[in-house]
């Protein structure tokens, strides 16, 4: 039997808000500049976000790569952004 159409949208919402995101660097951009601290929106230089492709590695979680991880730049230091689902059904 197979699955209806964009069945994997609704089984792996996560992905596919990753996926959205990095496509679309506007709305990514949006997405943080509506959930992070109003200090630190203001402090981010929103020209430098860009997409990361890096690998993080940690014993607790094993290998994983970056998902919908991005970079930027705040007061000219580098610093990594990834948007997290806190809530919603489970």
């Amino acid at each position: 039997m197979g699955h209806a159409p964009g069945a994997s949208l609704v089984a792996r919402p996560h992905d596919t808000i990753a996926k959205v995101l990095v496509q679309n660097h506007d709305l990514a951009r949006e997405v943080f500049q509506l959930g992070l601290p109003k200090e630190l929106v203001e402090c981010i230089d929103w020209s430098t976000l860009g997409d990361s492709s890096k690998q993080f590695t940690n014993t607790a979680m094993g290998r994983r790569f970056g998902d919908g991880v991005f970079t930027a730049s705040c007061q000219g230091q580098p610093m990594l952004l990834m948007p997290v689902d806190v809530g919603g059904p489970q």
